[in-house]
């Protein structure tokens, strides 16, 4: 515990009052993290395509893709950390996707798997919160570890995110 005490202290780099404040500076390990998983899901056109322009089958493999990608990264992790819980939560949106279209009791299941077919409301109501929750958790981790979103990445962050002042977050 203590040895943990030491290495937070030693990123600590301020501290303010009245009320409270600290700022500190993420472990370069979980930024170089989050650096390479930014860059890896900027090629992820599930995440940002207009939803028209996407077959759900190639989606769905794209989903369990990102999957992959989120599991190696919360393994360099250790499973451990700020980011990590991110990338949790992350990973829980994608796996809510898939739950709501490989759902294997749903009749229309074989149509998604055999035509690429998906009811339109159902595929684009689950895309559209997967989205929402990686937008807004992108956003943290670019702020927290002073990263830039490029691409179609862009276009999922909250509207407050989209400039180059991401300090709300």
């Amino acid at each position: 515990m203590a040895g943990r005490m030491r290495e937070w202290a030693g990123r600590l780099t301020g501290f303010s009052t009245p009320v409270f404040g600290a700022s500190w500076v993420a472990p370069p390990a979980e930024r170089q993290v989050a650096a390479a998983l930014l860059a890896q899901l900027e090629d992820r056109r599930v995440l940002y395509n207009p939803s028209d322009a996407e077959s759900p089958m190639h989606c769905v493999t794209s989903v369990i893709e990102i999957r992959r990608l989120l599991s190696g990264s919360l393994a360099q992790l250790e499973n451990q950390g700020v980011l990590a819980d991110h990338l949790r939560a992350l990973a829980t949106a994608s796996r809510r996707f898939l739950d709501r279209v490989q759902s294997r009791d749903d009749p229309d299941y074989r149509a998604v798997n055999s035509s690429g077919h998906w009811r339109s409301w159902e595929f684009l109501d689950a895309l559209g919160q997967m989205r929402g929750i990686f937008g807004v958790h992108l956003a943290i981790v670019a702020a927290r570890y002073s990263l830039e979103v490029h691409g179609g990445l862009v276009d999922i962050l909250p509207d407050e995110a989209r400039s180059d002042d991401l300090s709300a977050y």
